[in-house]
């Protein structure tokens, strides 16, 4: 596992967290492409709509998610928050997405920034799932360093919710597995 977390003169922010997952790619892929649940493994993220656009129904656009989508993220800590408007500017099939996250009032404020996930193989039943946060920090007036373990706090949270979701699924899937010999 490893973090980082860089944050410019200018206020540019990358943050970075890689975990190793005792799961195939493929696996792993297979619960991350269900991004609307899948993305509220962030604290923050409590629920996410997903907005149809004109050549898609309401239940496709619950599973599909080509470039574009428009999506509304709840956030919310200790129950308040805003809503934040998202596009999905990113989708690869089998590795990764990344999409927007922006203030609904004025989306030059309040941390615009991309969300990616990624997951790659490691070996044939390991793989690194990659989650980066990259945008302009703007609340100056914040120390830096309390920035960064804002930061460091929301990736390592992040990463161990989605760590303890996909060990569950790996437990009932062979749970699964064994019930099912004859």
């Amino acid at each position: 596992m490893t973090m980082s977390i860089s944050i410019t003169n200018k206020w540019r922010v990358d943050a970075r967290h890689q975990i190793v997952i005792p799961m195939s790619a493929t696996a792993v892929w297979g619960q991350m492409r269900d991004l609307r649940r899948f993305i509220t493994r962030d604290p923050l993220h409590r629920y996410v709509h997903v907005m149809p656009n004109e050549s898609q129904t309401t239940e496709e656009a619950k599973t599909l998610y080509p470039i574009g989508t428009k999506l509304l993220i709840e956030h919310r800590l200790f129950g308040i928050g805003p809503d934040r408007n998202s596009r999905i500017v990113r989708w690869e099939e089998g590795k990764g997405y990344a999409f927007s996250d922006l203030s609904i009032r004025n989306p030059r404020m309040s941390f615009p920034h991309i969300c990616a996930y990624e997951v790659r193989p490691r070996n044939k039943h390991e793989s690194i799932l990659s989650i980066q946060a990259r945008g302009r920090w703007t609340a100056h007036l914040m120390p830096k360093w309390i920035v960064r373990y804002w930061l460091h706090w929301v990736l390592r949270t992040t990463g161990w919710m989605i760590q303890l979701e996909l060990l569950a699924v790996r437990k009932a899937k062979a749970k699964s597995a064994i019930r099912s010999r004859p």
